[in-house]
């Protein structure tokens, strides 16, 4: 890993690290739906409840000594010991339990979707090297209201607004489990559905504004820490098309503007997270050859920038 330049500028001093994890998921949904009118308003009822269970086990080492790089004549196959100095030893167990309730409802040409969410997350950090056990319990209401409508041309304008909660798993450099992450979405947008052609358009703007996300650690990079918050603003353009013989085609465009906006160090503020693209784009090709009714053999492919 790299450290810091030295002093004159032709080496490179590095340290080593060893990280061993290992991460187990179980996740359980239920969903009981239902359909009602109510005089001319039609009801699409959905009640859920899901349980989401992850462990992380994690050790990490570490060697403050690891051979030093030269810019001017580098060697890239030195022998590196593996680093023996241990910093972590923790066992992270985290249960995460939902209820949510959402109700699609169609009058006319309009149609308003609304739902809700209650979440309840309890986080246990066991702390091998230091012999502590840590919980930390959070819940959070979260909800979604959208409005669309379906026009006899086939374009159907869009609004909607959206809050999440996501509990993070891991530990920060000083040995505490993360809060989780909170976020907040403004989205406005119009679907197009041709009429006679089997064809979907969608385009749409964005807002989304998220707090307590994870980002590396600028102190040692080898860690996370949770920013202040981040707001990633742009617009995506998605095509979906039948295009006869067998053929479909998906592919997408994203332009995503991404900052901190509060951030700690200051220093960090109205720049990017990162590792994160502000151009995304994909292309995806596939071929479906039907026998019969229910049986059909496919292949596809594509590429994503």
């Amino acid at each position: 890993v790299l450290n810091q330049l030295s002093a004159k500028g032709e080496t490179i001093n590095r340290y080593s690290m060893n990280v061993q994890e290992g991460l187990d998921t179980y996740a359980l949904d239920n969903q009981l739906e239902g359909r009602v009118s109510t005089g001319p308003v039609k009801h699409r009822a959905v009640l859920g409840f899901d349980y989401f269970r992850s462990t992380l086990a994690q050790g990490e080492y570490w060697d403050p000594n690891a051979p030093s790089l030269s810019l001017l004549n580098p060697q890239y196959n030195m022998y590196i010991p593996t680093p023996s100095t241990q910093l972590t030893s923790a066992y992270q167990q985290m249960d995460q339990y939902g209820l949510y309730l959402q109700d699609q409802m169609k009058w006319k040409r309009l149609v308003l979707v609304l739902s809700g969410r209650q979440d309840w997350a309890v986080s246990t950090l066991s702390n091998r090297l230091k012999n502590t056990r840590t919980q930390l319990n959070n819940s959070a209401e979260t909800g979604r209201a959208a409005i669309l409508y379906e026009s006899s041309i086939g374009l159907s304008p869009y609004a909607s607004v959206s809050s999440s909660f996501v509990p993070n798993l891991g530990v920060g450099r000083s040995g505490d489990v993360f809060t989780p992450t909170t976020g907040l979405q403004e989205e406005v947008g119009v679907k197009y559905k041709p009429n006679g052609i089997n064809s979907f358009t969608t385009l749409s703007l964005y807002n989304i504004d998220e707090k307590h996300v994870l980002v590396t650690d600028p102190v040692n990079t080898a860690y996370q820490t949770e920013t202040g918050k981040i707001r990633s603003r742009g617009v995506e353009v998605e095509e979906r098309a039948d295009l006869g013989w067998g053929f479909s085609f998906i592919g997408t465009f994203t332009y995503d503007d991404v900052k901190n906006i509060r951030s700690n160090p200051s220093s960090t503020v109205n720049k990017v997270p990162i590792a994160v693209p502000s151009v995304v784009g994909s292309v995806w090709l596939d071929y479906t050859h039907k026998f019969g009714v229910d049986q059909a053999v496919g292949i596809g492919g594509g590429f994503r920038y």
